[in-house]
């Protein structure tokens, strides 16, 4: 699957702490591997960002994503 991210999206990672890069990272993996992983609690969201999806990072973190076909993810 091929990962492709917006330079706003690399913006923001890079002013993250290590602690949830990390944890991005694993869950990012986790949702390669399993995407209906509960942990994750995959879900689209409504309103302005309709036809985006989010995963949860961390209690306070949640990574934004598109679905663009079945190979590629758009952070």
């Amino acid at each position: 699957m091929y990962i492709a991210r917006s330079k706003k999206f690399d913006k923001q990672y890079q002013k993250l702490p290590k602690n949830p890069r990390q944890q991005f990272s694993e869950r990012l993996q986790l949702y390669l591997e399993h995407k209906e992983n509960s942990l994750l609690h995959v879900h689209s969201l409504v309103g302005e960002y309709r036809g985006l999806y989010s995963f949860n990072v961390n209690a306070d973190l949640r990574a934004v994503f598109k679905i663009k076909d079945s190979d590629t993810i758009y952070f």
